[in-house]
C-alpha cells in the first residue's frame, strides 16, 4: 500500500485504504458500526469480551477509521445454517421479537470461537443486549448442547457475539438467538424495536468463526424478516406537472403511514376531487386491492388551459387527505417533454432501507417518477458491493427488470466513495458495461482513476454535496466529458454558493456549483435525494431540503432521457415539483449561443410554475443576479429580459426561482461562444 497524503483543498484526513465509514443523512441518527460492517473481515475487535471499542462510533457526518482485523479465513469459518422463527411481518419502529437459531456444519465450531448476530445498524434497530431485560433489545442466547458454555459480549454496536467454551460445538448442535426477549410477556420492555421504515427481507446477518482466530465470515445465506409499514396516516398523490390542452397526465394516489412508508395493507377507498378542466380517463374506483400495494395510478384528461390540483380523500375520513403538485396545461416554449427523476440513492444494500425492488417500486408507484437510479456504496455496508459481486448483480438484473421504455427509465449505477477528493454517483448508459470500481489502496484513489476505468463506456459521474458535508468535492479534478451534471440538491442541504440558504452542512469555500461554473466547467444543474429510507422522490421527513431532477426529453426511454443528461437539459429542485423553463436566444437550458457580433444584445426568457407562490425570480450572469422580478405570488410566473451589455467568451446564463414557502429551483446554464468572422473576401 502507498504512502501518499494528498488532501488538495478539502480538508480532509486520510482513512484507511482498505475501509471507508458509512454515513447517514443529516439529522437522522448517530451511526454505529463493526469493523466487518464496512470491510468484511470480522465483527469485533479483541476488546469485545468487556465491552471495548471495536469499530468506531461518530455521528452522522463525521469521517470515522476502522480498524482493519489481520488475517485471512479457514475452511470452517462461515459454515452452518440459519433460520428465523416469526409468526409474521415486523411493524415499522414497533417492538417484537425474534428468534434466530444458527445451526453448526462441516466441522463445527472449536472452543473458542463462535457465532456473531448482527441487526442492521440503521433506521433504528434496538442492539442486541444482555444485561438489562427491561430495556429494548434484550437477548438471550443458548445453546443445545449443555456441555458447551456460551460466552457473550457485546459493545456499542448492533451486534452480539457468542463464543464456544469448555467443549467444541459439534455439527448438527444449534445456538438459539431470542432477540428482543420479553420472558413470556413478564418484561415487554425488552422487546426489540424494528426498522423505522417498511422493507422485504431485512437480514439478520450471522458470522461464523470455526477455529478460534477471531476472523468471522458471513454464512451463506441469512435469515431475513419483512418489515410492514405503520397504520395508514394520509395519502400522497403526485401528478405530472405539464400536459397540454387535451392530453393526458398520470397521477399517483398513495396511502402512506406518519414516516412515508407505503401503506401497503391499506384496501379502504380513495376519491378524487377534480377540478373543472381536468376530467378522469381511466384508474379503479373500488376498494384497494392487496395487489395495488396501497399505490393506484389515474390517468386524467386536460379540457382547458389552467393550472390545476388534485385532492385525494378517504370516503370514511380516516385517512389525512392529499394535495397534488401544480399541473400545468399550456405552452411551454420548447418542444420537449418534461419528466421527473432522482438519480441518487441509497438500499440496505449500503448503508439504507429496503430492497432494490422496494427502492424501485416506490420511485414508480408512490413517487410518480418517471425516471430512478439506485446507486449503493461501492464500499460501505455489511457486505460491500464491491467485494460481493452477487449483491451488484442483484441490483443490476432489478434495474433490468423495472425499467419499462415509455413508463419508467432506469439505470444501472453505484457511488464511488472518496474521502478525499469527494463523492461521485456513476451512470451506466449500458446495462452490460455496468461494473463497480472502487479504490482499495492509495494508488488508484483519485477520480482520473474512476473516468479511466469508465474508458469505451457509455458512461457519467455527478458529484453531490460538493459544497461541504459529509465531503468537499474538490474541483482541482474535472472530466468535461465524463462530469456533465452536478447535484446542487439533496438530504444533505444546497450547494449553490457558499453562504446560501439552506446550505449544506459545513461548506467549505470555493467547493460549490458556482465555484465549478466559475472555473469554466460546464455543469448543469440537478437534484436528488441521496435518500438512505428506500423512499426516492420524496421528501426525508428528517431533512431539510431533498432534491429533484426535471428532465426535458423527446420521450420516456433510456436513448432519449441519456441524450437530455448529456446535453445537460435538466434543471434542480430542492425537492418540491417546480416547473422550470429557461432559454437564452432560443437556446434551452445546457446549451450554448453562439454570438458572431459581441454588441447584439441577449434575450432571455422563461418561466416557472411553483407548488406555492413565485416570490422571486433571477436570472445570474456569470453568478452575480443581473435580472431579478420579486413578489406577487402567482403560482405561474412568465419573464422576458435582454442583456445589452457586450458579450464574453465563456459567459453563462441560469435562472433560480423561490417560492414564497422558501423551496427553490434552478435551470441549467446557458453558455455563451463569441466567435470571430473573418473581414477578408470569400475569393481571397
Amino acid at each position: 500500500m502507498g504512502n501518499k497524503n494528498r488532501m488538495r483543498g478539502t480538508g480532509a484526513r486520510r482513512l484507511s485504504a482498505r475501509v471507508r465509514p458509512c454515513l447517514l443523512p443529516l439529522g437522522l441518527l448517530v451511526l454505529l458500526l463493526v469493523s466487518w460492517s464496512c470491510n468484511g473481515t470480522g465483527p469485533a475487535g479483541r476488546n469485545a469480551g468487556n465491552g471495548g471499542e471495536t469499530g468506531a462510533q461518530a455521528g452522522h457526518d463525521e469521517q470515522v477509521e476502522v480498524p482493519v482485523q489481520a488475517g485471512q479465513p479457514s475452511p470452517s469459518d462461515g459454515k452452518g445454517t440459519a433460520s428465523l422463527d416469526a409468526a409474521g411481518p415486523a411493524v415499522a419502529g414497533s417492538p417484537g421479537t425474534w428468534t434466530i437459531t444458527y445451526t453448526a456444519a462441516g466441522e463445527g465450531i472449536a472452543e473458542g470461537g463462535g457465532v456473531v448476530l448482527q441487526v442492521s445498524p440503521f433506521w433504528q434497530w434496538s442492539a442486541p443486549q444482555d444485561r438489562f431485560p427491561e430495556y429494548p433489545g434484550y437477548t438471550t442466547v443458548s445453546c443445545s448442547d449443555p456441555g458447551v458454555r456460551l460466552e457473550l459480549s457485546t459493545g456499542q454496536h448492533p451486534f452480539m457475539v457468542a463464543r464456544v467454551r469448555d467443549k467444541a460445538l459439534a455439527a448438527g448442535e444449534t445456538i438459539r438467538f431470542v432477540y428482543g426477549d420479553t420472558g413470556g410477556g413478564t418484561a415487554p420492555g425488552g422487546a426489540a424495536i424494528a426498522d423505522r421504515y417498511a422493507e422485504h427481507g431485512e437480514n439478520f446477518f450471522i458470522k461464523v468463526d470455526g477455529d478460534g482466530d477471531e476472523y468471522f465470515a458471513p454464512i451463506a445465506e441469512h435469515p431475513a424478516v419483512d418489515v410492514a409499514a405503520g397504520p395508514p396516516a394520509g395519502f400522497f398523490v403526485t401528478a405530472e406537472s405539464w400536459v397540454e390542452k387535451g392530453g393526458t397526465v398520470r397521477i399517483t394516489a398513495s396511502a402512506l403511514d406518519r414516516v412515508w412508508n407505503r401503506a401497503a395493507q391499506y384496501q379502504g377507498r380513495v376519491a378524487l376531487e377534480l377540478p373543472p378542466g381536468l376530467e378522469l380517463v381511466s384508474g379503479p374506483q373500488g376498494p384497494f386491492t392487496s395487489e395495488e400495494g396501497g399505490a393506484r395510478e389515474f390517468t386524467l384528461r386536460a379540457t382547458a388551459e389552467g393550472l390545476y390540483h388534485v385532492i385525494a380523500r378517504d370516503p370514511e375520513g380516516r385517512l389525512g387527505e392529499g394535495r397534488s403538485n401544480t399541473i400545468f396545461c399550456g405552452e411551454m416554449l420548447n418542444e420537449y417533454n418534461l419528466y421527473w427523476g432522482d438519480l441518487h440513492g441509497h438500499s440496505r444494500l449500503s448503508d439504507g432501507s429496503g430492497s432494490p425492488e422496494d427502492y424501485y417500486a416506490y420511485a414508480r408507484d408512490v413517487a410518480g417518477l418517471h425516471v430512478s437510479v439506485l446507486t449503493d456504496h461501492d464500499g460501505h455496508g455489511i457486505l460491500p458491493l464491491d467485494v460481493t459481486p452477487a449483491l451488484f448483480e442483484q441490483i443490476r438484473q432489478t434495474t433490468e427488470t423495472f425499467n419499462e421504455p415509455g413508463r419508467f427509465v432506469t439505470f444501472p449505477g453505484y457511488e464511488w466513495t472518496s474521502w478525499t477528493y469527494g463523492h461521485k454517483h456513476v451512470l451506466f448508459r449500458n446495462p452490460g458495461e455496468a461494473e463497480i470500481f472502487s479504490f482499495r489502496d492509495e494508488d488508484n484513489d483519485e477520480p482520473e482513476e474512476l473516468w479511466a476505468s469508465l474508458q469505451g463506456k457509455m458512461a457519467m459521474t455527478l458529484s453531490h454535496h460538493v459544497g461541504g458535508g459529509p465531503i468537499a468535492c474538490d474541483w482541482e479534478h474535472h472530466d468535461p466529458e465524463r462530469e456533465r451534471l452536478v447535484e446542487i440538491a439533496s438530504i444533505h442541504g444546497i450547494s449553490e454558493f457558499y453562504g446560501g440558504p439552506r446550505s449544506v452542512y459545513r461548506p467549505v469555500e470555493g467547493a460549490f456549483a458556482q465555484d465549478a461554473l466559475a472555473r469554466g466547467y460546464r455543469l448543469g444543474m440537478i437534484g436528488s435525494g441521496d435518500s438512505h429510507n428506500s423512499h426516492p422522490g420524496t421528501r426525508d421527513v428528517s431533512a431539510a431540503t431533498h432534491g429533484l431532477a426535471g428532465i426535458y426529453a423527446t420521450g420516456l426511454t433510456r436513448e432519449e432521457i441519456w441524450e437530455a443528461l448529456y446535453s445537460r437539459r435538466v434543471f434542480a429542485t430542492a425537492g418540491q415539483r417546480i416547473v422550470v423553463n429557461f432559454l437564452v436566444n432560443g437556446e434551452m437550458m445546457g446549451g450554448e449561443i453562439a454570438v458572431s457580433d459581441p454588441s447584439e444584445p441577449r434575450l432571455i426568457m422563461g418561466l416557472a410554475v411553483g407548488t406555492a407562490g413565485v416570490e422571486s425570480i433571477e436570472v445570474l450572469k456569470n453568478n452575480q443576479v443581473m435580472y431579478a422580478e420579486r413578489g406577487g405570488g402567482e403560482l405561474l410566473k412568465r419573464f422576458a429580459a435582454v442583456d445589452e451589455t457586450p458579450a464574453q467568451d465563456g459567459d453563462y446564463y441560469y435562472l433560480r426561482v423561490t417560492l414564497v414557502d422558501g423551496e427553490q429551483a434552478w435551470s441549467s446554464p446557458v453558455w455563451v461562444s463569441v466567435t470571430t468572422v473573418s473581414s477578408g473576401s470569400a475569393s481571397g
